[in-house]
């Protein structure tokens, strides 16, 4: 057993947070962010690395969970969603990986690989990429995942590893490990910018209007993981109060900062960035497919659970899980997963000898 309580505890932190975010929203055609978080960790668990066989198996198999009184569907996803869970459930490649794939999908399940291997930088990069290949095949959406790990990973290992700084160098690295040369441009440039804002002097609510404005929260891989990963670095523990109500869109900021309510939503991303992302996709030849799946949120709404899933399951680890208390303990009854068990098991998996 790995003897640092402070590193499992902040790795439950996280996936106990993940938990509660499912929860608070309770749509059961829409826990992903859960029900995949649980299939890498699982996969993990029993192989004590990437099986791919095993990962493909998962994202087919019914989960046994029920949310708000409805069983969740394979990968916790609605059997309507024409995403990439549903290329991979309907192939019957038993080591099937996506030829495609540029939403943010990959980036909000990578908690248990970030504290399997939060000890060695290589590998966690390698293995994150094998397991988002399974299901996102572009460089952004390969990049998202890793950012998010390697965000998890500053966390997990304590305060002093916190920077924006060694995030961006860090990413740029992977990057190079994969050898992706040009193709990593726009994903990196969206980077640079979101540590520039988040370099600046700015209140949580102000940085996250930033955080819309010139990144997005959309379902983009290059837009809401970005968003998400960057506005964790705010220092306010009390994050519960971020949290919109069910079916929410638009992300309406709290009344206690002095100034009137303001709502953000797809308007608030510049016109030039919502340009760009359209010119983007179709380089990579995903507008149309990307349209088909995601297009109805085009400049209306945000991706709002993919982008508290990742933040909060940051911020839960960086300050504990006090301001999500009231509920926390409901939410893991519903799922029903030892979630201590498990982030003991994924540290063991790495090894991790910390002081």
């Amino acid at each position: 057993m790995i003897g640092n309580y402070n590193f499992l505890q902040r790795v439950h932190a996280s996936l106990a947070a993940t938990a509660w975010v499912a929860w608070k929203f309770g749509d059961a055609g829409d826990a992903d962010d859960y029900v995949q978080t649980m299939i890498v960790a699982r996969s993990l668990l029993k192989s004590g690395g990437f099986d791919h066989r095993d990962v493909v198996d998962r994202y087919r198999c019914v989960p046994n969970y029920r949310l708000r009184g409805r069983s969740l569907q394979a990968g916790g996803v609605s059997s309507n969603y024409k995403g990439q869970i549903s290329k991979l459930i309907q192939s019957e490649d038993p080591y099937f990986f996506a030829t495609d794939g540029v939403s943010d999908g990959s980036a909000m399940k990578v908690a248990p690989l970030a504290a399997a291997y939060a000890g060695n930088f290589s590998d966690l990069v390698a293995t994150t990429d094998q397991f988002t290949r399974v299901t996102h095949a572009s460089v952004e959406s390969r990049l998202a995942a890793l950012l998010v790990a390697l965000r998890l990973r500053q966390v997990f290992l304590g305060k002093q590893h916190e920077c924006i700084r060694k995030l961006i160098d860090e990413i740029r690295q992977a990057s190079d490990q994969l050898k992706f040369g040009d193709k990593s441009a726009l994903f990196l440039k969206r980077v640079k910018v979101a540590g520039e804002i988040a370099s600046r002097s700015l209140s949580p609510p102000e940085m996250l209007e930033e955080m819309a404005r010139e990144i997005g929260i959309e379902h983009l891989a290059w837009s809401t993981p970005i968003a998400a990963v960057f506005w964790s670095f705010h220092d306010d523990p009390k994050y519960r109060k971020w949290m919109p109500g069910k079916g929410e869109k638009t992300l309406v900021l709290p009344r206690n900062f002095g100034r009137p309510v303001r709502k953000i939503h797809g308007d608030t991303l510049r016109k030039n960035v919502h340009f760009e992302n359209i010119e983007h996709l179709k380089k990579l030849g995903q507008l149309e497919e990307f349209e088909n799946s995601h297009g109805h949120h085009w400049r209306s709404g945000l991706d709002i659970d993919t982008f508290f899933s990742i933040a909060i399951s940051i911020l839960a680890s960086r300050h504990g899980v006090r301001s999500i208390r009231f509920g926390l303990k409901r939410a893991s009854r519903v799922f029903g997963d030892d979630l201590w068990e498990v982030s003991s098991g994924l540290a063991e998996i790495g090894k991790l000898n910390l002081p």
